[in-house]
């Protein structure tokens, strides 16, 4: 059996950094897929959590059009800016309530509202304005309730 090279091994690692991969032949790059390309990849420390996430949900800024991907982490809820979906940019986090760590974070959104919940006891529900994403100058922010 041949090993690959030392180049090959070095652009596989460099993927992330890569823009686009087109799903073929059921993945893009590693990852499995079915009918969507891979646009750009955000590590776990690029979303301003070293642990793992639990949940993605979508909102379109009604006034500008900007879109945003809303992901739930186990330490808060992190908002990131998609709209050029190639260049995806941390706007900013929420931090848990109370800074509790969780398993899981279920994030959604109605109208301009996202709404956050968890298992973890004492952590309730964070009501979020998503407007307040527009006022983003110097990303990332961290928002408080």
């Amino acid at each position: 059996m041949r090993r690959p090279s030392s180049t090959v091994l070095g652009l596989l690692l460099c993927l992330p950094l890569l823009a686009q991969v087109p799903c073929e032949n059921g993945f893009a790059g590693p990852y499995p897929c079915h009918n969507v390309d891979l646009m750009a990849f955000m590590g776990l420390g690029q979303l301003g959590t070293t642990t793992s996430v639990a949940d993605l949900w979508g909102w379109t800024d009604p006034l500008n059009g900007r879109e945003y991907a809303l992901v739930g982490t186990r330490t808060g809820t992190s908002f990131v800016d998609i709209t050029d979906p190639t260049a995806p940019v941390l706007v900013g986090i929420l931090p848990a309530h109370d800074n509790v760590s969780n398993l899981w974070r279920d994030v959604d959104v109605s109208g301009n509202w996202c709404f956050v919940g968890s298992e973890a006891g004492g952590h309730g529900l964070q009501v979020f304005d998503l407007t307040r994403l527009r006022n983003v100058t110097t990303p990332p922010a961290t928002f408080t309730e």
